[in-house]
């Protein structure tokens, strides 16, 4: 240490001489992953910048202080490599379904159409997690299956489904580092409703599922023609659901809707909490993702979902979809 910084009256101390100090920056962090040669020299700039302020001899929470400071900033450049590892994705699209349903409360009749959805969401992909967001907005008609050509038995079928997962890296599979597996959970809501136009009694009903869910996830990312390809697999399975769905129809036209407490208790008293005992979905689909120059990309994915709520008025529907996303990069 150099002692002919000593002035009397007022002593002052040097943390250590440039040279040395430099050179252990230089060895903590040179070898830490995504650090480039301008961050090493950022990095000491600002370290000689805090090692030539005053520090008082008698005020040791300041040496404390800039302490934090060069920890925070030596923490903050070995995270680098995460940051530079991350991709985020803001995914648009749409696809067609055909979806069948049978709601014993509704009908004791079997009911399938086609529909059109809507997708938006996000996802985020890091080395150690992989996080999305998705809503969905499905609509098409439904017919009885028994004989679909009665248009008078037709019904409008609205769906919003919302979605958020949250997975983890749980290693390799069959020896090969490109296949890889995920594992976590989700939190997903779904809100659905069934609009009869020519029938004024058991017209509208609704229904709600929340369900906490276990995720599973496998890829396998390959090459082809100079061109990044991802092929993934993800299957859902509830371990719980939050269930609303009212023992009656609603009642139309608007007219009829003034039994506002009557139909408020009816929803209360509707909310069930269900296992898998009482409730049963499996949801999976596979996808393929291809990257373009710009590190956007295009997804095309086929989906099937069903699912089962056991109760007096028994409600089961399966569907199948295929979809087309634009997945662009920010």
């Amino acid at each position: 240490m150099n002692r002919n910084n000593q002035v009397t009256g007022k002593k002052n101390i040097i943390v250590l001489q440039a040279s040395f100090s430099n050179f252990v920056l230089v060895c903590l962090v040179k070898d830490t992953p995504g650090i480039s040669k301008n961050g090493i020299i950022a990095f000491i700039s600002i370290h000689n910048r805090l090692r030539i302020l005053p520090l008082q001899m008698k005020t040791l929470r300041h040496i404390t202080k800039y302490l934090f400071i060069l920890l925070f900033l030596f923490l903050l450049s070995s995270n680098l490599y995460a940051e530079t590892d991350k991709k985020r994705y803001l995914n648009l699209g749409g696809g067609w379904a055909y979806s069948g349903l049978r709601d014993m409360g509704l009908s004791p009749l079997y009911y399938d159409g086609n529909h059109g959805f809507l997708s938006a969401g996000m996802n985020t992909e890091r080395a150690n997690r992989y996080n999305s967001f998705d809503i969905v907005f499905v609509a098409g008609n439904i017919s009885p299956a028994i004989n679909p050509e009665l248009t008078d038995s037709e019904m409008l079928n609205m769906i919003v489904d919302i979605d958020f997962s949250h997975l983890r890296p749980a290693g390799s599979l069959f020896g090969n580092n490109n296949v890889k597996l995920f594992l976590g959970g989700s939190i997903r809501s779904e809100l659905a409703n069934y609009r009869h136009n020519l029938f004024v009694n058991n017209a509208l009903t609704a229904y709600s599922i929340s369900t906490l869910n276990l995720n599973g996830r496998i890829t396998y990312s390959f090459k082809r023609n100079e061109r990044n390809y991802l092929l993934a697999f993800h299957t859902q399975l509830p371990l719980a659901a939050g269930i609303i769905r009212p023992s009656y129809a609603y009642i139309i036209p608007s007219g009829f809707l003034n039994h506002s407490n009557g139909n408020f208790q009816g929803v209360i008293s509707s909310m069930e909490f269900s296992t898998v005992n009482r409730f049963f979905r499996l949801n999976s689909s596979i996808s393929l993702e291809y990257s373009l120059k710009n590190n956007n990309a295009f997804r095309i994915y086929y989906k099937w979902e069903y699912f089962n709520h056991k109760n007096e008025n028994q409600l089961t529907s399966a569907t199948h979809g295929i979809g087309l996303q634009t997945m662009f990069n920010f």
